[in-house]
């Protein structure tokens, strides 16, 4: 990852046809990166925001003294964050070939499958059909920093 303050863009691209109707597609919290307590939610997650200054030693380190607990635990640890940041919730039919573009600081995320779905799916032995494959690019310019350590 880059420092906080080094610019960068994420892409995602759809492999599959993903439709709301089925959910495992992608939502976006429209305008949640320049939100007043986007930083709430930096440090609850241990972005590279959170980061010390002189860095890690190695990734070691990092894994045993990083704070936060990840951007999939945002809802068990802090309901209130994570319903602010559901009501900026888009969620997007995607046709195979689609790209978003946006920056790496907008908070998004997959949606799980419907729950009816899967229950029909695994009763008639279709399983393997509730997978969307998705291609995910994080690009940051030859200027970004890179953390220390």
């Amino acid at each position: 990852p880059a420092t906080a303050t080094s610019p960068g863009i994420n892409a995602w691209i759809a492999i599959d046809d993903m439709p709301q109707s089925t959910g495992g597609n992608f939502a976006l919290s429209v305008g949640s990166h320049t939100v007043p307590w986007r930083h709430e939610i930096y440090e609850l997650t241990g972005s590279t925001t959170t980061f010390p200054e002189e860095g890690y030693k190695d990734a070691k380190d990092m894994f045993e003294n990083r704070k936060g607990s990840g951007t999939c635990n945002i809802k068990n640890v802090n309901s209130t964050l994570h319903d602010m940041l559901e009501q900026r919730k888009r969620v997007y039919d995607l046709k195979a070939g689609d790209i978003i573009f946006h920056t790496r600081w907008l908070f998004h995320r997959t949606i799980p499958f419907q729950k009816d779905l899967i229950k029909d799916k695994k009763r008639r032995g279709e399983l393997d059909d509730l997978m969307y494959r998705r291609y995910t690019v994080r690009y940051a310019p030859g200027n970004a920093e890179l953390p220390r350590g």
